[in-house]
């Protein structure tokens, strides 16, 4: 991996952030926001939790900046890095077990173009909302972000296996919930 000079921007941000400067942790909220918002967004089974995510991500940000080093990669990276963490802290908080079997081979989401092209990101989102947030998370990590199974399971202290688990019942679950809604706008 190259090692690339940080923006001057967030070099300066990071110093004020250090020093508890509270227009240099705005500014910096402010320019990551967007970014947080959609991360946490798609993690969070809820839409109201999202914000509230968020805001313990910057919190955790804040709270650890003088641990980033620009050597091992930019700012937004590791922001995105604590975000997802933060994510998947929430939604092992709200369901602290859960047992499964594993499945051992993926299903993989097949829709087609035409499909594809009569849904709308938001109503994309509200299916992947729509699954328990473990499968959820699981989804976003493996799907979204390209986290192997291997890291997700590390991610999320569950086995490889597990992981592909809720992976494959995500993938049924959205496919269904796609028929249905299918069914529903074209009856």
């Amino acid at each position: 991996m190259e090692y690339r000079q940080p923006a001057y921007e967030d070099t300066l941000l990071v110093a004020g952030c250090k020093r508890n400067d509270r227009v240099a942790q705005e500014r910096l909220y402010r320019k990551y926001f967007e970014l947080a918002y959609r991360i946490c967004n798609r993690y969070t089974p809820q839409q109201n939790d999202t914000l509230a995510v968020v805001n313990e991500g910057f919190l955790k940000i804040f709270r650890h900046i003088a641990e980033w080093e620009p050597e091992k990669g930019q700012l937004g990276a590791w922001i995105r890095r604590i975000l997802i963490n933060t994510a998947l802290d929430h939604i092992r908080s709200l369901h602290r077990s859960v047992a499964h079997s594993p499945l051992e081979t993926a299903v993989h989401l097949q829709l087609n173009e035409e499909a594809l092209d009569r849904i709308t990101a938001d109503e994309l989102l509200k299916l992947v909302r729509s699954l328990p947030p473990v499968m959820q998370a699981v989804f976003n990590l493996y799907e979204v972000e390209g986290y192997s199974h291997k890291e997700i399971a590390g991610l999320m202290c569950i086995t490889e296996s597990t992981s592909r688990w809720h992976l494959t019942a995500a993938k049924k679950k959205l496919r269904n919930l796609f028929r249905e809604g299918q069914s529903v706008v074209s009856g």
